[in-house]
């Protein structure tokens, strides 16, 4: 049992969350998720019951978040995180990196200490850099671009592009199982 910043990893893991709703599960279904090697991803587009919008949400389990980012249990979660039981929609972002790209980028783990910078290459032979924090899902295409006009990622290349873009702000939607709850 290592501690973390004073803290028990069982002391982390006690932190509860809320459960996720079945209709919420049947369109997560519908989604694939990247997978950084310890965390599924779903990159979504929200809409609250509220009405309000949220274009970059990352779906995370609870458990496997935990593990990965280490919350501390004595902070509470800041304004980008969404209780799971105030969506009422849930589609894959259109901002999204192609899964099988994002996951290259997850394998080539950060290129400096929180960050990760890389290069994406488009049918057209165009590129651009993107700069980003540790999940590296959303990316704002250039115009005319999408995620289907990707044919390449290129990790830790570009730092010194200086038309470099920056990740998208995200929020973080946690959830448990239902099968989890005890």
């Amino acid at each position: 049992m290592t501690e973390e910043r004073g803290f028990t990893m069982d002391e982390i893991m006690a932190r509860r969350f809320p459960v996720l709703p079945a209709d919420i599960a049947v369109a997560l279904d519908q989604i694939s998720p990247s997978d950084d090697g310890g965390v599924l991803y779903y990159p979504c587009s929200v809409r609250m019951k509220d009405g309000i919008e949220f274009p970059h949400v990352y779906f995370v389990e609870a458990r496997s978040w935990l593990v990965a980012w280490a919350p501390l249990p004595d902070r509470s979660l800041d304004k980008n995180h969404l209780d799971v039981r105030h969506v009422a929609e849930v589609q894959e972002c259109p901002d999204r990196l192609p899964p099988a790209f994002a996951n290259r980028l997850y394998e080539a783990g950060e290129s400096g200490m929180g960050y990760t910078i890389f290069t994406l290459r488009f049918s057209d032979g165009s590129r651009a850099v993107y700069s980003s924090g540790n999940v590296v899902d959303f990316v704002i295409y250039p115009d005319g671009k999408s995620a289907a006009d990707v044919i390449d990622v290129i990790p830790h290349e570009g730092k010194e592009d200086s038309n470099m873009r920056l990740a998208p702000v995200h929020r973080w939607c946690i959830f448990e199982l239902p099968e989890m709850v005890s």
